[in-house]
């Protein structure tokens, strides 16, 4: 290994042009004779590495998203994605109605393999009634560079909000209600719902 610098050190493992396995260990003598060996155990216990040509695609999964009232917008564009070697990147293309212009945005590795990102829009550039159309992309850390992609999905901004006052689960007669009285049970002590259209 070449001293690169301070205590770094590097070396090259020289392949043999196939596809194969490798396994190494690390191990230092310093200015006293003193043996370092890395990892533990060595040579018995080793490092290990597969050299391949990949060509498997990374796996995307993801559920689509429902229509979204324009006050929600932008929304999350959330999945897990995955791949036998090591996931490079992901991102989403979209537009705005079929004839759009299309769009891109990354998509975070928030942790593990789920990846989410919002669209790359604000609240002013959507209307009621236009439809959203998206994918999803991801590529590998191969030399290949294998990509793929989901199905083209869709879904459209509405004009409509729901609420809920309370949390949906007092029972008639609680004193805990969101707008009790001295009557429990009164209909003023269980949550109030509402949905429509709010222009």
């Amino acid at each position: 290994m070449t001293n690169t610098s301070g205590n770094n050190w590097t070396a090259s493992i020289p392949g043999n042009g196939s596809p194969a396995t490798y396994k190494y260990y690390m191990k230092t003598i310093d200015t006293m004779n003193r043996i370092g060996i890395l990892p533990g155990g060595a040579p018995a216990n080793y490092f290990s590495f597969t050299a391949s040509t990949d060509i498997e695609k990374p796996v995307i999964t993801h559920t689509a998203i429902g229509n979204t009232p324009k006050v929600a917008w932008p929304a999350t564009v959330t999945c897990t994605v995955t791949d036998n070697i090591g996931v490079d990147s992901s991102w989403v293309t979209w537009k705005k109605n079929y004839s759009g212009i299309t769009k891109r945005f990354k998509l975070i590795n928030t942790s593990g393999t789920t990846y989410a990102g919002a669209f790359n829009s604000v609240q002013a550039d959507v209307n009621y009634g236009d439809t959203i159309y998206y994918r999803i992309v991801a590529q590998d850390i191969s030399s290949n560079h294998n990509r793929d992609s989901t199905a083209l999905y869709n879904f459209a901004i509405i004009a409509q909000s729901n609420c809920c006052i309370g949390n949906g689960t007092i029972a008639m007669g609680s004193a805990s209600g969101p707008f009790n009285t001295y009557w429990y049970g009164k209909q003023n002590s269980v949550p109030l719902y509402c949905s429509g259209n709010f222009i």
